[in-house]
């Protein structure tokens, strides 16, 4: 009978590891795929930029007949409803506000005054401009005093052939994004992924990752609860083996007892 304990025990034991490295799995994948999900709103947030300020008429009304109510009835109009992107900056090559508007009204100064850090993604953009062109897009995450951003940057262009902007008469458009917990719930319905909510402490048996802005710093973190799908897995298998172990423990007993 000690060997029919040991080997209840030891199917218990692998049961209860393979359920463990189940969990692990399913915690590294919610990781990387929570990861890739908020990549995903910075990068779109990246290709809206692009495409507002490649545009004639962008162009047209930024540098050849500068015209605010243009601005503020394009790219303000929609900052105001909190759409694709609640604020619209537009700076000059320094960083400064030419034009702002955002869900909350005005924006004005800098943009290194309203986004920490914004010294590092100019200077980034700067650098691709010169690589790849008027083409050239900057988007990290940030943070500000209502919170974490998204923010993405662009020089505003025309679409149609006309002569590349030089670099101190540059116009640069920049939109940002709350990444709220309302939007983080969106976007964990639409990938299908736990449902990530920024905290200041990780309370105890949920998972966490940072968040980090241009210059690699830790500007927030996120924190879930893990699905852990091999804790059920274990406690079914566990059912059933137990049944089994009964059942086989009752024929041995039998067995033996007729000996």
């Amino acid at each position: 009978m000690a060997v029919y304990a040991g080997v209840c025990a030891l199917v218990f034991l692998v049961m209860h590891m393979m359920s463990a490295e189940m969990n692990a799995i399913d915690a590294d994948r919610s990781r990387k795929a929570i990861d890739a999900a908020i990549e995903s709103v910075v990068v779109g947030l990246g290709e809206s930029v692009a495409d507002e300020a490649t545009w004639t008429e962008a162009y047209i009304n930024t540098y050849i007949e500068p015209n605010p109510a243009w601005l503020d009835g394009t790219w303000g109009a929609t900052a105001r409803i909190s759409g694709t992107y609640d604020t619209a900056i537009l700076t000059d090559n320094a960083g400064k506000i030419v034009f702002g508007e955002s869900s909350k009204g005005a924006v004005s100064g800098t943009l290194a005054d309203n986004y920490p850090g914004a010294d590092v993604l100019i200077a980034e953009l700067d650098t691709s401009l010169g690589e790849v062109g008027d083409d050239a897009t900057v988007e990290h995450l940030t943070r500000t005093t209502d919170g974490v951003v998204a923010l993405a940057g662009a020089v505003v262009h025309g679409n149609t052939g006309q002569a590349s902007v030089p670099r101190e008469q540059r116009r640069i458009l920049w939109l940002s994004k709350s990444l709220d917990n309302s939007l983080l719930r969106d976007v964990a319905v639409r990938f299908q992924l736990p449902t990530p909510q920024l905290v200041d402490h990780v309370a105890p048996g949920f998972e966490s990752m940072a968040l980090h802005a241009a210059d690699g710093s830790e500007i927030a973190r996120l924190a879930w609860q893990p699905r852990r799908p091999g804790d059920p897995a274990f406690a079914h298998s566990a059912g059933i083996a137990t049944v089994v172990m009964l059942i086989i423990g009752m024929l041995v007993a039998v067995v033996l007892a007729a000996f």
